[in-house]
């Protein structure tokens, strides 16, 4: 079973080494403590799947462990069993919107009758400097995941966890929980 290790200013989320054989997947899930929207615990996590397992492995009702494409994103499940309460944790992505908006002048720009205006000539390699507001994707944080839902005795100790350690706070560095 995943173990929960959180820290002032992230959780990890440590799979077991079947878990991410069946995952299909090499590393732990790491999580921002700012990017974490809610948490929830719920009694039956099977009714929060949505969309399409990519890749993963399956059994109905039983397990569930790996990726799960929807429209709007991706989650990461790790279930098992039918009577096992989960934790419930959604992710906050950066948002695209300074992304989409200046892609949407260029298409603008371009449809119209005059011509369109050609973007400003890329610093030479030498001169530039890697930063985050001049790169054009933002970073995905956690995977890129939505939201994670992982079966779990330990549930409620989790989220007493995540409210007790606040960033700057004089609690605990790291707890772990379910090991």
């Amino acid at each position: 079973m995943a173990d929960f290790h959180v820290y002032r200013d992230r959780l990890v989320i440590r799979l077991t080494r079947a878990e991410k054989v069946l995952a299909l997947r090499r590393d732990d899930i790491v999580v921002p403590r700012e990017s974490i929207r809610s948490v929830a615990i719920t009694a039956d996590p099977w009714i929060w799947i949505r969309g399409v397992r990519a890749p993963g492995n399956s059994i109905p009702l039983t397990l569930a462990v790996g990726t799960w494409k929807f429209h709007g994103g991706k989650d990461f499940l790790v279930l098992k069993g039918k009577q096992r309460s989960a934790v419930v944790i959604d992710i906050e992505q950066p948002e695209q919107r300074d992304v989409d908006r200046d892609s949407g002048a260029r298409e603008q720009a371009s449809d119209g009758d005059e011509p369109a205006v050609e973007p400003a000539a890329e610093p030479s390699a030498e001169t530039a400097e890697p930063s985050a507001e001049t790169s054009a994707e933002p970073e995905e944080v956690a995977g890129g995941f939505s939201r994670v839902v992982v079966s779990t005795q330990h549930a409620s100790e989790l989220v007493e966890a995540l409210r007790d350690i606040r960033p700057g706070s004089d609690g605990p560095v790291d707890e772990v929980i379910g090991s």
